[in-house]
């Protein structure tokens, strides 16, 4: 849809769902949908306009709490209905408590008008980037408005448009670091703010990512040996990640998987291809709680566990999900542009050699994946620490690959009402995978000027398998018919 002029002030306009509603959710009267216009720039009001899809979940008539939770989505560029069509009542409530719960599609995402969506990429054509960015500037999309920076505008002009005076933000990794623009923004009307899996502007996450995934699998490592059980049954895990993956890249292994929809399907698995599912293995304690029997097995060629991560491992689908202009326009103008392939290459010196033979060369790529991408770049404040009185509570998992706790305790000294609460046993998103930071999340949600209870936060714990399952003979068939 191209673009529109608009000078009237923002309003909210009613259309159907562009989403399918959960069982016991009506529409019309327990969720509501409809577009927000905003600025292409803020800054130039008097220009080209965009719309954004919203939906109001919880009845406006049996809430008490009249400033709403306004939910901020993780990795830029992923389109909000995966989780809106989720979204019972129940859960609702249990994120919002008394609470409406504001879920919408960012700039530049999914049903928001433009969606900067590249489908030439994974097309037999040349240079699909710079044919998809042509196509869309063709169509008068300014793609170096579709930022964070931009974005944070978005929060306050739907706060705006749908006539609330102070609202609750929550933001999940990129989601954390678009809440605290707001914060640094437009902090008047934020009642309190809940970022998880905390990125800063000031740290970048190309710069980190190899040796966040470094730590977090050397911290696997050092507790499997401190676990007596573990150590007795997988020794050495060190030299085994290095045994297995040089064994995968000499004889890969072919892996049956099953999604959690059902699908099922296969693939052959060399050590390459391995390093870059361990790291979102990582992310999620019930898969890292099996990697020391998942290497074992592999130096045995047993896929049973590698399979069953794979499935419920979000690789597969990610691509799927996102709206791949906006999120490159993210990552190209706040990250890549702001460092260097010398400097990223240089902060992995002293991680594991799998990880610097076979991890690093991916995030290298996004640094010829950005050349093609016209994003532009992010100006100099943007890089400054966020400084806001707004209370705000900040969690983190132990083992986060993607966003390490020491991201969040830098984060938290400009911030002065601000509480930072590391998850014992936690990883990446830990309010979607521990009942504890949702606890506390919701304590502090209800009196956001109190501290909160953080009792349980270092009661977690990683209880590894120590027994694989028993292969299956399929998996040996195919293993063998290779």
């Amino acid at each position: 849809m191209p673009l529109v002029k608009k000078l009237a002030p923002a309003g909210f306009e009613p259309t159907p769902c562009w989403f399918s509603l959960a069982p016991d959710q009506v529409e019309g009267e327990t969720v509501r949908c409809g577009y927000v216009a905003v600025p292409e720039h803020h800054a130039q009001p008097e220009g080209k306009w965009i719309r954004l899809a919203v939906a109001l979940f919880g009845n406006p008539e049996e809430v008490k709490a009249k400033d709403p939770v306004v939910l901020l989505e993780g990795n830029p560029g992923v389109r909000a209905a995966y989780l809106a069509s989720t979204l019972t009542r129940e859960r609702v409530e249990a994120l919002t408590p008394d609470r409406q719960l504001i879920v919408f599609d960012q700039r530049g995402v999914g049903a928001s008008q433009p969606a900067l969506e590249c489908w030439e990429v994974g097309m037999p054509y040349p240079d699909p980037l710079r044919r998809c960015s042509a196509r869309l500037q063709s169509q008068g999309i300014d793609i170096t408005a579709y930022n964070t920076q931009e974005s944070a505008g978005d929060v306050e002009a739907l706060r705006v448009a749908l006539g609330f005076q102070h609202i609750n933000l929550r933001g999940s990794a990129y989601g954390s670091r678009l809440a605290m623009e707001v914060l640094r923004r437009a902090p008047q009307r934020v009642r309190s703010a809940i970022v998880d899996s905390v990125l800063p502007p000031r740290d970048n996450l190309y710069l980190q990512a190899v040796p966040g995934f470094d730590r977090s699998l050397r911290k696997v490592f050092e507790l499997c040996a401190a676990d007596a059980a573990c150590n007795a049954r997988h020794p050495s895990l060190e030299p085994l990640f290095s045994s297995v993956v040089q064994s995968l890249n000499a004889r890969p292994l072919l892996v049956v998987f099953q999604t959690p929809e059902g699908r099922s399907g296969r693939m052959q698995v060399n050590g390459a291809i391995f390093v870059q599912f361990l790291h979102s293995f990582l992310q999620d304690p019930a898969l890292l709680e099996t990697l020391p029997a998942m290497l074992h097995a592999l130096k045995e060629e047993r896929t049973t566990l590698l399979g069953n991560a794979i499935g419920a491992s979000p690789v597969l689908t990610s691509f799927m999900r996102l709206s791949y202009g906006m999120h490159l326009s993210t990552l190209c103008r706040e990250e890549v542009s702001a460092t260097t392939p010398e400097a990223v290459t240089t902060g992995a010196a002293g991680a594991l050699p799998e990880l610097q033979g076979f991890f690093l060369p991916t995030q290298l790529d996004m640094f010829n994946t950005c050349a093609q991408w016209p994003a532009g770049t992010a100006e100099a404040a943007w890089y400054e620490p966020v400084v806001s009185k707004v209370p705000t509570l900040l969690l983190s998992g132990e083992f986060d690959p993607v966003t390490p706790p020491e991201l969040a305790s830098a984060a938290v000294q400009s911030l002065k009402h601000g509480h930072h609460v590391v998850i014992a046993g936690g990883s990446h998103a830990v309010l979607s995978s521990h009942p504890c930071a949702a606890d506390i999340s919701r304590a502090f949600l209800l009196k956001p000027a109190v501290q909160p209870d953080i009792s349980c936060a270092a009661e977690g714990r990683i209880r590894f398998l120590v027994e694989p399952p028993a292969t299956t003979a399929s998996q040996a068939d195919g293993n063998e018919a290779r």
